[in-house]
């Protein structure tokens, strides 16, 4: 994200940085912050605009456990990860 704006000479002053998307969401809310998000946060109140040339991602991950599983739970386990991996694959949400 900075180097999308350090390459077009921008530098926003940063007086606060947070982990949290919602934190950072409810502050622009609010009317004292600015942020980069996917639009999938777009909660009504924040206005999001689009910035030419950058399209912000995200990585996910799925863990589970080093040892097996009941083979009812692992069969649940399997058709949810299949069900992430279908849900999230080339997902646009512009």
């Amino acid at each position: 994200t900075s180097r999308y704006f350090t390459d077009r000479n921008v530098r926003p002053p940063l007086v606060y940085r947070t982990r949290h998307d919602e934190r950072a969401l409810d502050m622009v809310s609010a009317g004292v912050g600015a942020t980069v998000m996917p639009h999938s946060y777009k909660n009504g109140i924040a206005a999001f605009v689009d910035l030419e040339g950058f399209t912000p991602t995200r990585q996910i991950g799925l863990f589970g456990p080093r040892h097996e599983l009941p083979q009812t739970v692992g069969n649940i386990a399997e058709d949810f990860r299949g069900l992430v991996q279908d849900y999230f694959s080339g997902i646009n949400y512009r």
